[in-house]
C-alpha cells in the first residue's frame, strides 16, 4: 500500500517504502520531486489513516527523491 506523505493536510508525495512506526529516522522514496525542506513537519500515512508517523525533515535529495524524517 503506498504511503501518503503530507504537508498541512495535503497530500504532497507518494512512497512504496514500507517503513515500522517507531522512534527514530525513517527513509521515503517518493514517487516524484516535491517541495520538502529540511525542518518541515510532515506526517505520513498509509492510506487508511490508521497508521499515522509524524515527524520533521531531516533531510530530502531532489535528485534521488529520498527523504529522511
Amino acid at each position: 500500500m503506498p504511503v501518503l506523505v503530507e504537508i498541512n493536510g495535503y497530500v504532497q508525495g507518494t512512497s512504496s517504502s514500507s517503513v515500522l512506526i517507531g522512534t527514530g529516522n525513517k527513509t521515503f522514496l517518493l514517487a516524484s520531486d516535491q517541495p520538502f525542506s529540511a525542518g518541515m513537519t510532515i506526517t505520513a500515512n498509509d492510506g487508511t489513516e490508521n497508521n499515522i508517523l509524524m515527524g520533521t525533515v531531516q533531510s530530502y535529495n531532489p535528485g534521488t527523491l529520498v527523504l529522511i524524517m
